[in-house]
């Protein structure tokens, strides 16, 4: 359990979003599942979940909860109270690194997707292929939004 310094409740039942005992590990909420998806997938919104995130009230709440300019996407999607609940948790520098590294995976997975096996079945190009996507050192653009930038990488 975080420390309280870390994370205060964003509402009278802090628990309202926490797995309660009847649950086992197989039983989760997959609206915290489709959170981790948008955040990774999305850097857009990681971007405005973090940067609307951080002003916080003197029990270390954000004030995005209360301001319905703040969140504007993500709160379309999803209740402030989870979101603000969740906050702490993608603040972290290594779950920031890891969104980084989910986003390679994902792009290396589409290049594969892309790739035809039954036209040039060449084992040696699907390393390739595996080789230069783990040689990504450009931000990946957001979900179905092109750009020239970085190409060169």
């Amino acid at each position: 359990m975080p420390s309280p310094k870390k994370r205060a409740p964003t509402e009278s039942n802090p628990k309202r979003y926490a797995f309660s005992l009847e649950r086992d590990a197989s039983n989760f909420d997959f609206r915290i599942v489709t959170l981790l998806l948008i955040l990774v997938a999305r850097q857009d919104l990681l971007k405005e979940y973090l940067d609307d995130g951080k002003m916080k009230d003197a029990r270390n709440v954000p004030l995005a909860l209360w301001d319905p300019t703040k969140w504007k996407t993500l709160r379309t999607l999803f209740e402030p109270a989870m979101l603000a609940e969740m906050l702490y948790i993608w603040e972290r520098p290594e779950s920031q690194e890891g969104a980084r590294q989910l986003r390679r995976v994902f792009q290396t997975m589409i290049n594969l997707e892309q790739y035809d096996f039954d036209q040039c079945p060449n084992s040696f190009f699907v390393k390739a292929i595996v080789d230069y996507s783990r040689q990504q050192s450009a931000e990946l653009n957001p979900a179905g939004v092109a750009s020239d930038e970085g190409s060169e990488n």
